[in-house]
C-alpha cells in the first residue's frame, strides 16, 4: 500500500520540485548591471543594479570586501539609491590609479540564494607630461609623400585613448592630403612648398576636456617640427629646391 502510495504521489512531488526549480530560475535575473566607466578627478558617477524582483535584497562589493551603504571617507564616496544602484563620488587619485582600477559588483539575494553581476571598473582618467623632445627639422621632396612623426605618441600614457591633431602655423590642420596614421604620425600626400611651416601635434584627452577642470591637464603639445623643402637627386646629381 505504501509502495502504491509512494508511486502516485511521486510524479506530483517531482512536478511541484520542477515548478519551483523554474521559479527560481526566471524570479532572479538581472535587467541591469554596472558596466565599467572613466570618470575625472573628483568626479562621480552611478553603478546601476536593477533585477526583476524588487523585493530582493541588493548589496555592494569592491574589490572583493562588502560595502556599507554609505561612506565619506577613504578615496571615494559612495551611497547605496533606494533602487539599489550604487553613487560613487569624489574618487580621487589614489597611489596606484593609473594601473588599478576600482572594482564594483552588484549582490541580489532572496530566500533561495545570491546572484552576482558582472565586475565593473571605475577608472580615473588622466594624461601624461608630454616626455621631452626637441624642436626637429624635415625635409620634403615635391610630388612625394611628407612624414612628420609625433614625437614620443607611444610613451604618453592616457585614459581614455588620448585623440592626436595635427596644427600647422598654430591653427588645426584642415587638409584633404593629411592622413593621422595609428602611430600619431602624420602623413601628407604630394608634398609642395606651399606646405612648408611649422608644424605641433596635440594630444587630447576628451574626457578631461568634456570635464572642463583647469586642474585637469587635458591638453598637450609636442616640440615645433618645421617642414622645408628637401633635396632631389637624380642619376647622383643632386640639387637643393
Amino acid at each position: 500500500m505504501l509502495l502504491e502510495l509512494w508511486r502516485h504521489t511521486l510524479p506530483t512531488l517531482l512536478m511541484i520540485t520542477c515548478l519551483q526549480l523554474t521559479w527560481r530560475a526566471d524570479a532572479l535575473k538581472f535587467l541591469k548591471e554596472p558596466e565599467t566607466v572613466v570618470v575625472v578627478p573628483l568626479g562621480d558617477t552611478i553603478l546601476n543594479c536593477l533585477t526583476d524582483d524588487p523585493f530582493v535584497r541588493v548589496s555592494w562589493t569592491q574589490a572583493g570586501t562588502p560595502l556599507t551603504k554609505s561612506s565619506s571617507a577613504g578615496i571615494f564616496q559612495h551611497t547605496q539609491l533606494g533602487n539599489g544602484s550604487l553613487q560613487v563620488s569624489a574618487v580621487q587619485r589614489y597611489p596606484n590609479f593609473k594601473t588599478q582600477p576600482l572594482i564594483f559588483r552588484c549582490l541580489a539575494t532572496d530566500k533561495y540564494g545570491t546572484i552576482v553581476s558582472q565586475s565593473a571598473e571605475v577608472s580615473v582618467a588622466y594624461l601624461d607630461n608630454y616626455p621631452r623632445a626637441q624642436q626637429r627639422q624635415v625635409y620634403g621632396i615635391p610630388g612625394n609623400t611628407a612624414l612628420l612623426s609625433c614625437p614620443s605618441f607611444d610613451k604618453v600614457s592616457s585614459r581614455p585613448h588620448a585623440k592626436v591633431q595635427w596644427h600647422r602655423d598654430g591653427r588645426p590642420l584642415d587638409d584633404s592630403r593629411a592622413l593621422v596614421l595609428p602611430s600619431g604620425d602624420l602623413q601628407l600626400a604630394s608634398y609642395s612648398p606651399k606646405d612648408n611651416g611649422m608644424y605641433q601635434c596635440f594630444l587630447q584627452n576628451s574626457k578631461l576636456m568634456t570635464a572642463g577642470n583647469g586642474r585637469n591637464k587635458a591638453l598637450y603639445m609636442s616640440p615645433k617640427i618645421t617642414l622645408a623643402t628637401g633635396m632631389c637627386c637624380v642619376d647622383q646629381l643632386c640639387c637643393i629646391l
